[in-house]
């Protein structure tokens, strides 16, 4: 028999397969980066997408009623403008289902938010456990409703660099005496309800009293955890009518970490706008137009950019 017949071919040694296993390892350990950016850069294109399509919808529920939507009633229904805007993104069936005449508040309608995901509500780099309300006002049958990510911009608070003025803004206890320091309401002020904005309690804001141009108006920004139902305007429910649910102050910068040993919910209104994308937010414009703001965006800027009147120098970046 020939002797080449016999020799037997030779497998790998150890050395052999710890260098394959160790390059294998690498290329992951370049690869996977990759594939996570592009991922999130598709999540956060979705976003954007849902975003742009609220900022539509607002324009147009403006060009039939002359003006964008009310941010939350304060009373009666006290429903959100997510809650509005469902027939402009194609949710009429579950518009209509809504008892828009009730005096009992937005617990009346919950039930609906807890049974009912509207996926442009929400944000896709989120997990989804985070589509769920976090506060117990919003269970319904033991069950929390579906939330929402995207915050109509009530207005900002502060002094406006352009008048010396403070920037509009209503205490919880001048709608409500109950959310006074003092009042029969646990949990108090919460912030009050700036007014400067596009987006706030009982508003009605045309596009022709946004005198800082639409282009330069922030309309609604992404926070990264929803408290309460998409239907909540603003309060959780009856016995909380400081609350503003659906839209909030633009106190802080974006993805501001509220301190550990602060009072949680002495600036509930005041929520930082935020999200769980690398290192910012994105907001949709009076006009449409999404734009993402870094983590780093001057407060000053952001506070101009959230008024709709104030007559603020605020350069786009």
């Amino acid at each position: 028999m020939n002797a080449a017949c016999l020799h037997r071919r030779r497998g790998l040694t150890l050395v052999e397969l710890l260098v394959v296993i160790a390059v294998v390892a690498l290329l992951v350990a370049l690869l996977l980066p990759a594939v996570q950016g592009a991922r999130e850069a598709a999540r956060r294109t979705q976003c954007g997408n849902n975003l742009r399509q609220l900022g539509l919808a607002l324009l147009a529920h403006e060009s039939s009623f002359g003006a964008l939507p009310c941010g939350g009633a304060k009373a009666g229904h006290q429903l959100s403008w997510h809650a509005v805007i469902l027939p402009r993104i194609e949710q009429r069936p579950l518009f209509d289902r809504i008892d828009w005449q009730t005096t009992g508040g937005y617990p009346v309608n919950r039930p609906l938010s807890r049974d009912n995901a509207v996926a442009t509500f929400f944000c896709p780099t989120n997990p989804s456990d985070t589509w769920r309300g976090t506060w117990g006002t919003s269970l319904e049958g033991g069950v929390h409703c579906y939330t929402q990510h995207y915050n109509g911009v009530a207005g900002p608070v502060g002094t406006n660099p352009a008048t010396g003025a403070a920037y509009p803004h209503l205490s919880s206890s001048a709608l409500h005496p109950e959310c006074s320091v003092g009042g029969s309401i646990q949990n108090g002020e919460r912030g009050g309800f700036a007014r400067g904005g596009v987006l706030f309690v009982d508003s009605q804001v045309p596009i022709a009293a946004i005198r800082d141009g639409a282009s330069n108006t922030l309309a609604i920004g992404e926070r990264p955890l929803g408290e309460t139902s998409w239907l909540a305007g603003t309060s959780h429910s009856v016995p909380w009518p400081c609350d503003a649910a659906a839209f909030k102050n633009l106190l802080h910068p974006i993805n501001h970490v509220i301190p550990a040993d602060a009072v949680p919910i002495a600036g509930g209104n005041s929520r930082p706008f935020g999200s769980r994308h690398p290192g910012g937010a994105q907001f949709v414009l009076c006009d449409g137009a999404v734009r993402f703001f870094a983590d780093t965006t001057e407060l000053s800027l952001l506070h101009a950019l959230a008024s709709r009147a104030g007559r603020e120098s605020a350069p786009l970046p």
